[in-house]
């Protein structure tokens, strides 16, 4: 095998590689990113709630 070949060879599996694991990249980023954002939004979600359950209480104190 000439060197050529090799440079050859090496073209091809770059390009293959390069066609496979830039969508799979792509893929566990946008995982990643939507596991991020679905994570902040249930603090987000579960910090109102206990805000809802102090005013609630508050009233229900207010009212006794």
């Amino acid at each position: 095998m000439d060197l050529q070949t090799i440079l050859s060879i090496l073209g091809i599996v770059q390009s293959v590689a390069t066609l496979i694991l830039i969508p799979i990249i792509r893929t566990v980023w946008e995982i990643k990113v939507y596991m991020e954002k679905d994570k902040i939004i249930k603090e987000i979600i579960l910090k109102d709630i206990e805000e809802l359950k102090k005013h609630i209480h508050e009233i229900e104190e207010d009212d006794v």
